[in-house]
């Protein structure tokens, strides 16, 4: 450290400073540590450091289901943020259940990470008890990608889920679909209600009736999807057009109206949710709504370091731009 502040022109500690909180230094004098260190070869003692400032310097990311593209392209975008931060990232799969949460929390009260994002907003206990039977309480940065309930105290960062929602199924109305049906997420979920919110406000505001047994709820796997498409596909008054919570579902759905001889879109056009990278790679490839999937992985990671960081108590959620991406799985009703 010492040949580092001397080739950079600064006191050691001001080098200390560059590394562990940058952001109370001027970016040129962060700038010229980094490039002296950089000459030098050296790095920080990330154990040494961690123990200094009673830190892990990890974040615990729980996932529900580790094999999801959407999910797999949320993750990289807070891997990628929490590089430039020097944090490491931990990762857990919760399944469906999100009582799982639980058992992950104890990584943080046993300080091997110090927080947790979540990519679900299935909270199903209360913040305080989060903390119960550790040290750090209630009080650790725990920051959840997704919606919540209205009464949730979470700092979460996502999308309008509802306005996304209407926009897809209004898109059909504009082609002329007057039969759309929708595969929702599950009903515990406030981001499966909210699409469902829009879905059903579209339909009003477009004169179509909202048909019960054109409603189904999924559970975000593609063999759901699959089992709805075949149900829906195989009605007498079957639907014109589909839209359903989340890409997964839709890939299943086309699988499954296939499966009955249908075409997509000749027969049934379908719309998906998220715009992972399958979406664009489907036959025929599907229009979705697309959600910024890297920038919520980044911001949820900002969002993280900054809880970790701050003395504030207030934190503010983020709300990001969804985009309805049209490709060539839905056409005009004939």
């Amino acid at each position: 450290m010492i040949d580092v502040a001397r080739l950079a022109g600064v006191a050691e500690s001001t080098v200390s400073r560059a590394f562990a909180t940058p952001d109370v230094i001027s970016d040129d004098v962060v700038k010229k540590v980094m490039q002296a260190a950089k000459e030098l070869n050296y790095t920080v003692n990330a154990t040494a450091r961690s123990l200094a400032r009673n830190r892990a310097d990890a974040v615990l990311v729980l996932i529900p289901d580790i094999g999801s593209a959407y999910f797999s392209a949320v993750l990289k975008g807070i891997e990628q943020t929490a590089r430039t931060l020097s944090m490491s990232v931990l990762v857990g799969e919760i399944g469906s259940n999100p009582d799982n949460i639980l058992r992950y929390v104890e990584q943080v009260n046993s300080q091997r990470a110090d927080g947790v994002i979540l990519l679900t907003g299935r909270v199903p206990v209360k913040m305080e008890m989060l903390g119960a039977t550790g040290k750090k309480g209630p009080n650790f940065p725990f920051i959840v990608i997704g919606a919540c309930e209205p009464e949730s105290p979470l700092v979460t960062i996502g999308v309008d889920n509802e306005q996304a929602a209407y926009k897809a199924t209004r898109y059909l109305a504009t082609l002329g679909h007057t039969s759309i049906a929708h595969i929702s997420g599950p009903e515990s979920s406030a981001e499966a209600r909210a699409r469902f919110d829009g879905y059903s406000r579209a339909l009003k505001d477009a004169g179509i009736e909202l048909r019960q047994d054109y409603i189904r709820n999924g559970d975000m796997v593609a063999e759901t999807g699959r089992t709805f498409g075949v149900d829906l596909g195989l009605l007498k008054d079957r639907p014109t057009a589909i839209f359903c919570g989340n890409d997964e579902m839709a890939i299943g759905v086309i699988a499954g109206l296939r499966s009955c001889g249908l075409n997509v879109p000749k027969d049934v056009s379908v719309v998906g949710f998220d715009d992972s990278y399958l979406a664009e790679m489907l036959n025929p490839p599907l229009t979705t709504i697309r959600q910024p999937s890297y920038e919520l992985g980044h911001q949820a990671m900002l969002a993280f370091n900054h809880q970790l960081s701050s003395k504030e108590e207030h934190f503010e959620s983020v709300i990001l731009e969804t985009q309805l991406i049209i490709r060539e799985s839905c056409i005009p009703v004939s």
